[in-house]
């Protein structure tokens, strides 16, 4: 699998030609939080309309997931939140960018 970081400046998913990643560049802020943004993103993905996937909160806490990433920041080095949800690996990084790819 080849994995490309193809980022949208309008803070939704960006197809990658081979359908393999999905990238996102947002600006975390009290009013652009991850969760929305992973949601959108896993449903693109999966091509799952996000009413139909399990709720975020049955894999994680989304207040701490909006928390520890609009605070990244205020430490030291980069920051970087990774777990699995709806078969994709997701990556949520403090400088703004949300990558989904497919679990294999």
């Amino acid at each position: 699998m080849t994995r490309k970081d193809t980022t949208s400046g309008a803070g939704s998913p960006a197809d990658d030609p081979e359908g393999e990643v999905y990238t996102a560049r947002h600006d975390w802020t009290a009013t652009d939080v991850p969760t929305p943004a992973i949601v959108r993103g896993v449903a693109a993905v999966t091509g799952t309309d996000p009413m139909e996937m399990r709720p975020l909160y049955d894999v994680l806490d989304p207040e701490a997931v909006n928390r520890f990433v609009t605070h990244a920041g205020a430490r030291e080095g980069p920051t970087r939140l990774s777990f699995q949800f709806e078969d994709c690996a997701v990556d949520v990084h403090g400088d703004g960018r949300v990558v989904v790819a497919p679990c294999k």
